[in-house]
């Protein structure tokens, strides 16, 4: 399978961020969460202050329920004033109507690409990692049984400890997820999900891992190699 979206981060001039969950407008998030805040209205304003960091040479990965039945104006203002060097979205199961009906299907326009999943093969400190990314959690996602990580939000956490007792390279960056809470910012670094990952690999690279736990899926999978036409 090809993967078009070939980024290399050793010579990106930014940051490669992942976020998801933010339910800007979602007043009963505050308490589902458990987040911080009197308000819906603070709450928006922190998390817009902490977009507002984001620069024209980052990449921005948003995994989904970005809004909550926001008017299509605000969304696009609110997009509008986020301006990365590319901006990928998944689309969460809260963002169907704001982003696929009627006049506000205009806001998919704001994104490099809006897709259910979005895979990427990203170099990072000089080695290339496969990463699929989804709203959802999945069980079985391309590259799995050799080293390829995924990434996905919907469940405000409530995986984390799944995710953290399987074998596999899968992570949650919601909101409220346990990486965003101990890094203290809802928009996560590529290499501080790698960071996590490679803690929970003991620091095994991947491929090996994956070759090592999924011994007998990797060996029934057709042998596939990284190169140059892979990304055309």
């Amino acid at each position: 399978m090809k993967v078009r979206n070939k980024i290399n981060l050793d010579e990106l001039k930014g940051t490669m961020y992942f976020m998801s969950d933010l339910h800007l407008g979602h007043k009963n998030i505050l308490a589902y969460d458990h987040r911080p805040f009197e308000t819906v209205e603070e709450m928006d304003e922190s998390i817009l202050s902490e977009l507002g960091k984001i620069g024209p040479g980052d990449i921005v990965v948003d995994l989904g329920d970005m809004f909550w039945e926001m008017k299509s104006e605000r969304c696009k203002e609110i997009l509008d004033s986020i301006k990365p060097k590319a901006f990928y979205k998944c689309v969460g199961n809260h963002d169907k109507d704001t982003f696929y009906f009627g006049m506000q299907a205009t806001l998919a326009k704001c994104f490099t690409q809006l897709s259910d999943i979005i895979d990427f093969r990203i170099t990072c400190g000089g080695k290339n990692y496969k990463v699929t990314c989804c709203h959802y959690p999945i069980l079985d996602w391309n590259h799995k049984f050799r080293g390829g990580i995924m990434v996905h939000g919907h469940t405000h956490g409530t995986v984390d400890e799944y995710n953290n007792s399987k074998p596999d390279l899968r992570i949650d960056v919601g909101y409220h997820s346990e990486i965003t809470s101990s890094y203290g910012s809802f928009l996560v670094p590529f290499p501080v999900i790698l960071d996590r990952l490679y803690q929970k690999t003991g620091g095994m690279e991947f491929y090996d891992w994956a070759q090592n736990k999924y011994r007998d899926k990797a060996e029934n999978e057709e042998a596939e190699e990284w190169t140059e036409s892979d990304t055309e």
